[in-house]
């Protein structure tokens, strides 16, 4: 099943239902569960993954992942400033550089975890 959007007088496409739902699900997540003005980031219950380079880049210097996460994708909170992180046990991977370029102090890792090389 597909909708029709329409970005223009010119151009229209058509999209899945499924795609639309997805593109509609990431771009709430980074605008509105991404407080810019705090630099703290607090998910969603019922995210399963972060994507790679969701919040590169973004000054955080906090962040609550819920239980729901399972992966953390590349890069995800690249060049940040994160001091400490507490990954919750439903976490079974994380992929190279998730935390790079931080200020890290503490990491609390799950038994679970499956790192990538």
């Amino acid at each position: 099943m597909s909708d029709m959007i329409n970005c223009n007088k010119q151009t229209t496409f058509f999209m899945t239902t499924q795609i639309y739902k997805k593109l509609l699900a990431h771009f709430l997540l980074i605008l509105f569960f991404q407080n810019v003005f705090s630099q703290e980031v607090v998910l969603p219950e019922g995210i399963t993954e972060i994507k790679r380079f969701e919040f590169e880049n973004k000054n955080i210097s906090e962040i609550n992942i819920p239980n729901s996460v399972v992966v953390i994708r590349e890069s995800a909170f690249a060049g940040n400033n994160l001091k400490k992180i507490f990954l919750p046990d439903n976490i079974i991977e994380v992929h190279p550089m998730a935390f790079a370029r931080n200020k890290l102090e503490k990491v609390v890792f799950s038994k679970n975890i499956y790192g990538h090389s």
